[in-house]
């Protein structure tokens, strides 16, 4: 069998193209390969990133849910020290009040019973000077007493 080189750039030429089909396949098979692999692996990380971000979000809410519970607390105890001073302060005017008023019935009965007892001695002065003097100095008398008790009511 003899080789002429027509028949030898055939066959080189066959092998040539068999080669390159054979790479060609290889090379699609390694690209599926690949595209399968960097798909799953662009999943995976892509569900990985997703629970991170998750966590992260949950981590976050349970923060700020915290930080929100004390500063609800810690507003509410600060309300109720300025509502305790608020009711301590009024507490003190509304007992501030009551002794006032405590005094001024007590002033207010030691006058009643000073022109109580006024009231008699006028009456009696009256009765005894009524017989005694003359109608002018009555008139004083009586004009002078009305001074003393209107004094007296003061």
């Amino acid at each position: 069998m003899e080789l002429d080189e027509k028949r030898l750039r055939e066959i080189l030429t066959e092998q040539r193209r068999e080669y390159e089909r054979f790479t060609e396949e290889r090379f699609e098979r390694q690209r599926e390969l690949f595209e399968r692999f960097t798909e799953g692996k662009l999943i995976e990380q892509r569900k990985q990133f997703e629970q991170f971000a998750e966590n992260k979000f949950i981590e976050q809410r349970k923060q700020f849910e915290q930080f929100s519970e004390n500063k609800f607390i810690e507003q509410r105890q600060e309300f109720q020290r300025y509502i305790g001073i608020q009711k301590e302060d009024f507490d003190s005017k509304i007992q501030l009040i009551a002794e006032q008023y405590m005094e001024i019935k007590e002033t207010l009965a030691s006058h009643g019973e000073m022109l109580g007892a006024l009231a008699e001695d006028v009456s009696i002065i009256k009765k005894t000077l009524a017989g005694k003097v003359d109608r002018e100095e009555f008139l004083d008398h009586e004009r002078r007493i009305s001074a003393l008790e209107a004094k007296g009511r003061k």
